[in-house]
């Protein structure tokens, strides 16, 4: 880990001098982000700023940034780098991980639910006009999608990894209609299982048999292997 054992304040393959903010963004998935330039390039990339409780669990979290910076997959969406910073504040030290990784704009989700819309734009029509007819995509296109998850879910289990959490919204589209996921949970604040999730209403999500005998019976959720 380099200088990393030696200091709460490290930077890993980036350098925040290196960028400046152009936004906040806040997402649903994962909460507050930031929108950052490259002054070096020009690339936009996305910051997302975690909040550790203690010096442990800041170590667990640069442990599972190191373990994502390592995953290369044309499918998964890339961890730049990430930083630590050791806030001295008036009621104490407050320990924070910031990762660099890879913009994100449309997703599955949203996608499908402009093909379905008939009042949506389309690209193959003349501007001012619009598609009157939904434009769901076709079976070639679906089977390709399907074939990138599939890889890249290959890829992740075969490093260890279970992902837990595909669907339309985790899915995302590159300029080039290639398909990209991330670990949401890795991302997020305050990462819940599927099975928490699901008990605070949340009904798109996927469940075992197992656990979802036990959510209807209001029992803790059962020991499983991911």
């Amino acid at each position: 880990m380099g200088n990393k054992e030696s200091s709460l304040n490290f930077e890993h393959k980036v350098e925040a001098k290196n960028f400046e903010v152009i936004r906040e963004v806040k997402d649903f998935r994962v909460g507050t982000l930031k929108e950052m330039k490259n002054k070096k390039t020009g690339d936009i990339i996305l910051v997302k700023e975690k909040i550790a409780p203690n010096v442990e669990a800041y170590k667990t979290m640069v442990e599972e940034c190191e373990e994502h910076i390592t995953l290369k997959h044309p499918n998964l969406v890339r961890v730049y780098g990430f930083a630590g910073q050791n806030e001295n504040e008036l009621f104490g030290n407050t320990l924070k991980i910031y990762i660099y990784f890879e913009h994100i704009k449309s997703d599955l989700q949203n996608s499908i639910k402009k093909r379905k819309d008939p009042f949506s734009p389309s690209k193959t029509h003349s501007p001012g006009k619009l598609n009157l007819q939904p434009r769901y995509y076709d079976e070639r296109f679906l089977l390709y999608i399907m074939s990138q998850l599939i890889d890249a879910l290959e890829y992740l289990q075969q490093q260890g990894i279970a992902h837990g959490d595909i669907r339309p919204d985790s899915c995302f589209f590159t300029d080039e209609e290639t398909i990209k996921i991330f670990n949401r949970q890795f991302i997020q604040d305050h990462p819940i299982s599927a099975y928490e999730m699901a008990k605070k209403g949340d009904k798109n999500v996927f469940l075992t048999p197992s656990a979802f005998q036990a959510l209807g019976k209001d029992q803790d959720p059962p020991k499983e292997d991911k």
